[in-house]
């Protein structure tokens, strides 16, 4: 039993009717779009020449506000399938009322009592593991203690007197109107950006067992879902994730990194396998250079100025106006972007990248000695041809650049994990992958681990 292990629930007259309604509008959509249309005119209202130009749409980023279209009862077969299952499920909700359906529970009654007995208990907060995938049992006191310490930080988050929700979204209008007025967005997308009924992101940690199983410090999440600023997050991340995609260290995920390991034959036996891996990357951007970043990359891509401002300002929002709430208090976070928020990869990124030019690939020793280059995010794999005073002196430049931003290195002649797998170099410089890795993670995700 893990996290995503649902037992069976209460039965919801009211749920299962909103669901059938929901289900039978789908039913009717499927079969209403698949008859061909009459014309664009009858279907759309407009020709395509009376509709709103703009430079941004929500069609082209693959976007869609909420639909309320509700289709037509006209097709004969669709009503008949509905109305009979609708009278069966009618019947069986009868049959529950009146006791003539038991239910069977996938909980026996121990089972039951001890998930009941978890569930009242207000000492303890069980959340998922940050890496590993095993569920961790943390005494309360223990994980409000540790959030409070990272709040603490007045350099990443500064407390608010109150809800600042309505201030943010003048200030969206306000950034929204002047765009709709230069027709960089039409109405549909000034529609997807403002959220006139939000909800209030919260903040909560993930412990990171597995650099300190007593004591383990947490990886701060904001749940931003359908929060005020979540629509320009949204927008924001399909606008710039594809340039992500063309940087030159760009790694992917697991798969695409292991068919990059296996395009290389061989390197020299004694060059280094090398991990470098950001420290709170995501809490450490500085605003200022990150925006630089995301402007320089817009730039290069030749968009137009409007769209350019477009991306700066919403990102600027996104980021000067993150905030949340933890327990009673409000909070902004000052420095950085938030892990939660759908941007954060892109913005990561792309931060990484205009580092990575400007103190990376530029370094002489570097391009002396680096033979390959990858990074997944703040992730990076290198196979470093030279010996270990070099790559310690490389490792000194880059971890100086930049006071708020440092590395960790782990090398090895041999063998270095990294993501889910361990790559491993034999004696004549052949390459190979063991999954071992990620097999241990699999096995380890069945693992609960009680904090007392």
């Amino acid at each position: 039993m893990d996290l995503s292990f649902c037992p069976t629930p209460k039965w919801d007259s009211f749920q299962l009717e909103r669901d059938l309604q929901r289900f039978y509008r789908n039913i009717r959509l499927k079969v209403h779009f698949e008859e061909p249309p009459i014309s664009a005119v009858n279907r759309l209202g407009t020709t395509s020449s009376q509709r709103e130009e703009a430079k941004i749409t929500l069609g082209s980023l693959g976007l869609r506000n909420p639909s309320t279209f509700v289709p037509p009862k006209s097709n004969h077969a669709v009503e008949t399938f509905i109305n009979l299952l609708d009278r069966d499920i009618k019947g069986t909700i009868h049959e529950q009322r009146l006791g003539l359906l038991p239910v069977r529970h996938n909980l026996n009654p121990l089972e039951k009592q001890a998930l009941d007995t978890l569930s009242e208990n207000r000492n303890i907060v069980i959340k998922p593991a940050d890496k590993g995938g095993a569920i961790v049992i943390m005494n309360k006191h223990h994980y409000v203690t540790e959030v409070r310490r990272q709040l603490a930080d007045t350099g990443t988050y500064r407390k608010l007197q109150g809800d600042p929700t309505y201030s943010i979204q003048r200030k969206i209008n306000t950034v929204i109107d002047k765009y709709m007025s230069l027709g960089t967005i039409d109405s549909k997308t000034k529609t997807f950006l403002i959220n006139h009924h939000p909800v209030t992101p919260v903040l909560y940690i993930l412990p990171k067992i597995h650099k300190n199983v007593q004591n383990p410090p947490g990886r701060p999440i904001v749940a931003s879902t359908d929060s005020v600023l979540n629509p320009l997050s949204k927008f924001l991340e399909k606008i710039l994730t594809p340039y992500t995609r063309v940087t030159k260290s760009f790694i992917l995920d697991t798969s695409d990194f292991l068919t990059k390991i296996r395009n290389i034959s061989s390197v020299p036996p004694d060059s280094l396998l090398c991990t470098l891996d950001v420290n709170s990357l995501y809490t450490s951007i500085v605003h200022d250079r990150g925006i630089a970043a995301v402007s320089l990359t817009l730039q290069e891509a030749g968009i137009d100025n409007n769209t350019h401002d477009l991306c700066i300002d919403l990102l600027n929002l996104v980021l000067r106006e993150n905030f949340f709430l933890f327990e009673d208090d409000f909070f902004v976070q000052t420095c950085g972007t938030a892990m939660g928020s759908n941007v954060a990869p892109a913005y990561a990124n792309l931060y990484m990248d205009h580092f990575e030019r400007e103190h990376v690939y530029a370094n002489p020793i570097f391009q002396q000695h680096a033979r390959i280059w990858y990074r997944y995010i703040d992730d990076i794999f290198c196979i470093w041809q030279g010996n270990h005073t070099s790559l310690q002196e490389f490792y000194n430049d880059i971890n100086t650049t930049r006071p708020e931003r440092t590395f960790t290195l782990v090398h090895h002649h041999s063998e270095v994990t990294f993501l889910d797998t361990k790559v491993l170099k034999d004696s004549v410089g052949i390459l190979s992958t063991d999954i071992q890795v990620l097999l241990k993670k699999l096995a380890y995700s069945v693992k609960f681990h009680y904090l007392p």
